[in-house]
C-alpha cells in the first residue's frame, strides 16, 4: 500500500511540475546542441539524437569517446559512454535550460581541440608529434601508420 501511495505522489509531482513538457522541451535544446556541433564538427560528432532527457550523438571511435568522457567528467559534466562510439546522457527531468546550456559549453570545450589534432593528422606531422589529450595514443598510432615504409628488396 505503501508503494501505491508513493508512486501516485511521485505521478502528481510529475504532472503539477510539468517536468514532461521540460523533458520534451530540454531534450530538444540538447539534441539541437549536439547537431549544432555536427554541423561545425562534421567528422567529429554526428547522429545526434534523443527522445525526451535521453540524448545521445556518436563520436568517430571508442577511443575518442573514452577521451571525451573521461574529460566530461573532470569538466564537471557527467556522461557514459555507450555502444561502439556514443556519448549518452541522462539529465534529471527538472533540468533548466541554463543548466542545459552549461553543459553543452562544457561538451563544447571538451570537444573543441579534437578538431585540430584530426586536421594536423590528416597533414601528416611527424610521428614524434606530442598531443596533450588523453587520445594522443591513438592519434600517434594514425600518424605512424602514415610514415613511409622502408623500402623492401624488391624495390
Amino acid at each position: 500500500l505503501a508503494d501505491m501511495v508513493r508512486g501516485r505522489r511521485i505521478l502528481e509531482t510529475i504532472a503539477a511540475e510539468r517536468l514532461l513538457e521540460n523533458a520534451t522541451a530540454r531534450g530538444a535544446q540538447l539534441v539541437a546542441a549536439l547537431e549544432g556541433m555536427g554541423k561545425e564538427w562534421p567528422g567529429l560528432v554526428s547522429n545526434a539524437r534523443g527522445r525526451g532527457l535521453m540524448v545521445a550523438a556518436d563520436l568517430p571511435d571508442a577511443d575518442t569517446r573514452n577521451a571525451v568522457v573521461s574529460d566530461c567528467r573532470a569538466a564537471g559534466l557527467l556522461v557514459i559512454g555507450c555502444g561502439d562510439r556514443a556519448i549518452r546522457c541522462r539529465p534529471a527531468l527538472s533540468l533548466t535550460a541554463a543548466e542545459a546550456d552549461r553543459g553543452m559549453e562544457i561538451l563544447r570545450k571538451v570537444l573543441a581541440p579534437f578538431p585540430a589534432k584530426i586536421t594536423a593528422l590528416s597533414r601528416g606531422l611527424p610521428s614524434g608529434t606530442e598531443f596533450t589529450h588523453s587520445s594522443s595514443a591513438m592519434l600517434r598510432e594514425a600518424l605512424e601508420e602514415r610514415r613511409e615504409l622502408p623500402p623492401t628488396a624488391e624495390g
